[in-house]
């Protein structure tokens, strides 16, 4: 009997959604579809608030803000987690970073997301 490599498995699933994802949105005319937002409309106005709070830069409430509509249900993050967060990550950025902009596709907002969740992990 061969002797399989499960080290792998959680990337070739992975991989295999996605593919599958693709494969499937690949088959939808997104031209002929309605112009409609699929995503929720969201109200940023008690997250800049919240932020406020925290006397954070307009760099740093950018990132505040996109964490914060992400985290619209979680009980356990703390809002001084978060704003202690986009502090260091604004602290570690080039100068003059537009983070509405680097924020403002679903796939960025990922990446935030993961970071953000290993640094509460740590």
């Amino acid at each position: 009997m061969k002797q399989i490599d499960l080290t792998r498995r959680a990337t070739m699933r992975t991989l295999l959604i996605a593919g599958g994802s693709c494969l499937a949105l690949s088959q939808i005319n997104i031209w002929k579809q309605p112009k409609r937002a699929l995503a929720s409309t969201t109200d940023n106005a008690k997250s800049l608030a919240a932020a406020e709070e925290f006397e954070l830069s307009s760099p740093e409430q950018d990132v505040f803000v996109a964490i914060k509509k992400n985290l619209t249900y979680s009980k356990t993050v703390k809002d001084e987690q978060i704003a202690e967060f986009a502090k260091g990550m604004v602290e570690t950025s080039p100068p003059g970073t537009d983070f509405k902009k680097a924020f403002a596709g679903l796939q960025q907002e990922f990446q935030l997301m993961e970071y953000f969740i290993r640094y509460i992990h740590a």
